[in-house]
């Protein structure tokens, strides 16, 4: 009976041991349709996702982040200006986004799971011949902002403006090579946009690939004269444009809200759809529709959401202007910002990014105080101003306390005053003893800390140590030197262009005054 019992206990043993093998080598058995189906993979990649410090009783966790798809941002120029709008929209951008990286760091010293945002790039499509010449700004630009890229991929369509043409050349960048997939979102905007947050943290609700932004809700297509004429000429038969919109379609878009076609995001696939829908309408057009109206047109008509369906991609949404985190302020009578100089939505929302700021001078003026330029980026051959050079004035600086009357030594000219008698006094005088305390310690060294003047020690902190005074003391002076700027006035600095700041209106010091 013993043998028999224990050959059950060896088997179960042996079944025990197999099992575990298994359970490691394989995973665990569990039918497909549990929750649990997954635990095993869920605690593999747990475990290659967190690393635990040394046991000293604080454990450390540390996130791994997967490498992310960059994020890309368009827009377009056809020339040489708007170098300062581009400084600030790349500064902003730069700044928003080194924020959210430390706010990363921050959170993964914590403990918390957070990783760093995906690299962004930026590329402004520009004519080829602006690209083969391209002006010292742009040059200085790039070189600053090394996600900047210009690309001469703008097409030149003889009067044709570049608010039209830019949607093909946007078409052509995006399929060419099909660069798009390298990237998971994009956005498409004007450069007169400063941004406050990382674009690309927007959200976007499921099975919603673009993002339409609104414009301010109190003004309707029909109430802005703008916008009805836009319509009228896209329905127009007189305009060249063969009546591409339709009367009766535009008068159905008057009711609804204006659209800004200045700013559109989406993932790049959705975004590369929108393009090519935008730039096929407009040639169909003759270039004779503006492109907001267009943009309108696609969305309301339907026509891009049936794109986007063809392709089996996502859905289209229209983002009210007071939820919007991309804000389009140019119509807006009243915009709001807190203590921080943050633009904020109706909400109270600080906006990822807002356009046309430009139209209210508060925060314009909040803007480039924040990330303007001091003056305009290439135009400077030096790269530094110069600063102004020092000299004595005539007469200053030439007595001692024990020389008075007597003329100075020489080198009394240098500004250091080395090598003159004034400056390195004429041996110890009986007061040489006042730096080594009060006689408590030593020579040797011997005494105890309590021994110690402690008042003595004070004064010591503070003597001048003067290898060149060898242990004397130096003779006060009775005249110092005086200095001025060469070459300066009241009109040296009285640009911020000018690259610098004059504490007196005259950029002198006023000896008188201290």
């Amino acid at each position: 009976m013993r043998s028999v019992s224990r050959l059950v206990s060896i088997v179960g043993l042996i079944i025990l041991g197999s099992s575990l093998v298994y359970l490691f080598q394989h995973g665990p058995v569990v039918p497909t349709s549990l929750d649990s189906a997954d635990l095993w993979q869920n605690f593999a990649e747990a475990a290659t996702s967190y690393r635990k410090g040394p046991d000293d009783g604080n454990t450390t966790t540390v996130v791994q982040c997967q490498q992310q798809k960059p994020n890309l941002i368009i827009s377009a120029i056809d020339g040489s200006r708007w170098q300062d709008q581009i400084f600030i929209f790349m500064q902003s951008l730069e700044l928003a986004l080194a924020q959210e990286t430390l706010s990363a760091l921050r959170e993964a010293n914590l403990a918390k799971s957070s990783c760093p945002p995906a690299p962004v790039e930026v590329k402004i499509i520009v004519p080829q011949s602006l690209l083969q010449d391209l002006p010292s700004g742009f040059q200085a630009l790039a070189q600053r902002y090394p996600s900047l890229e210009f690309v001469g991929a703008l097409p030149e369509i003889a009067d044709v403006a570049v608010v039209l043409r830019r949607f093909q050349g946007w078409a052509d960048l995006l399929t060419k090579n099909n660069i798009s997939n390298k990237y998971d979102k994009i956005l498409a905007c004007d450069l007169d946009v400063v941004f406050q947050r990382n674009p690309f943290a927007m959200p976007m609700p499921s099975g919603i690939e673009i993002l339409y932004f609104a414009e301010w809700r109190g003004l309707k297509i029909g109430q802005c004269s703008v916008h009805k004429a836009w319509f009228e000429q896209c329905a127009s038969t007189e305009t060249g444009s063969g009546g591409y919109i339709s009367p009766k379609a535009s008068a159905t878009y008057m009711s609804r809200d204006r659209i800004c076609a200045g700013s559109v995001y989406g993932t790049a696939r959705a975004i590369t759809v929108y393009m090519t829908t935008m730039a096929s309408q407009l040639r169909r057009s003759n270039y004779k529709c503006n492109d907001q109206a267009m943009h309108i047109h696609i969305f309301y008509s339907g026509l891009l959401e049936y794109d986007l369906e063809s392709n089996g991609y996502g859905r289209v949404s229209l983002v009210p202007n007071e939820e919007a985190l991309f804000g389009s302020v140019g119509t807006t009578p009243m915009v709001t910002f807190n203590e921080w100089g943050e633009i904020l939505n109706e909400r109270g929302e600080v906006q990822v990014a807002v356009h046309q700021y430009k139209t209210h001078a508060v925060l314009s003026e909040i803007v480039r105080s924040k990330y303007g330029w001091m003056a305009e980026v290439g135009r400077r051959k030096d790269a530094l101003p110069q600063v102004a050079e020092l000299e004595r004035v005539e007469g200053t600086g030439t007595k001692s306390a024990s020389h008075s009357g007597s003329g100075s030594g020489s080198g009394s000219d240098s500004v250091s005053g080395s090598g003159s008698d004034s400056a390195s006094g004429s041996g110890s005088g009986p007061g040489s003893d006042s730096a080594s305390g009060s006689g408590t310690v030593g020579a040797d060294g011997a005494g105890s800390l309590e021994d110690l003047d402690l008042a003595a020690v004070s004064e010591l902190k503070h003597v001048r140590h003067d290898e060149q005074l060898d242990g004397r003391d130096q003779e006060p002076v009775s005249e110092f030197p005086e200095y001025r700027l060469v070459n300066v006035s009241s009109q040296t600095c009285g640009k911020q262009s000018d690259l610098c700041s004059c504490k007196y209106e005259d950029c002198q010091v006023h000896y008188e005054w201290y």
